[in-house]
């Protein structure tokens, strides 16, 4: 994995208004997927023997998030390429740089599990990101392998 930094600071995120209620957390993220133009989104959890929640995720078959253009989503914190397609009466929804980040009102850390068709070549790749939220302002993603499966989306783990 090669680790990357957001510029910005632990606290810095916290204090950005990310939302602490986490209904409102788990909607930015299925947002997230109809940003990207998911037509289908999956949630799926696990419970554990005290009957809490130990994982949970959100799977699309949106566009899934461009290797080669990470940093200009996750590498900029209160900034977001959304806001390039956002007009007044745009259906983009996340806008503001910070939804990414709302897994910390209901989680620990959160995992990207991505695949998208490359713009250079036009074959479906898949990587991972993950954002531990001890230390939001950096993030790790995996090396890029050529998938297998021809289908595009992402799969949150929380």
């Amino acid at each position: 994995m090669e680790t990357l930094k957001v510029e910005t600071n632990n606290r810095g995120i916290e204090n950005s208004g990310i939302t602490n209620d986490f209904n409102t957390a788990i909607c930015e993220f299925i947002w997230n997927s109809f940003d990207a133009h998911a037509s289908i989104v999956d949630i799926t959890y696990i419970k554990n023997e005290l009957e809490y929640i130990d994982s949970f995720t959100i799977t699309d078959n949106g566009d899934g998030i461009n290797r080669e253009e990470i940093q200009s989503t996750f590498g900029n914190f209160l900034d977001s390429q959304k806001k390039e397609t956002f007009q007044r009466k745009s259906d983009v929804h996340g806008r503001k740089g910070k939804g990414r980040f709302s897994f910390i009102a209901f989680a620990n850390d959160a995992e990207w599990t991505t695949k998208y068709v490359s713009k250079e070549d036009k074959c479906v790749y898949e990587y991972k990101i993950n954002v531990d939220g001890s230390s939001k302002n950096v993030y790790q993603r995996s090396n890029k392998i050529l998938s297998d499966n021809l289908r595009i989306g992402t799969k949150k783990l929380f």
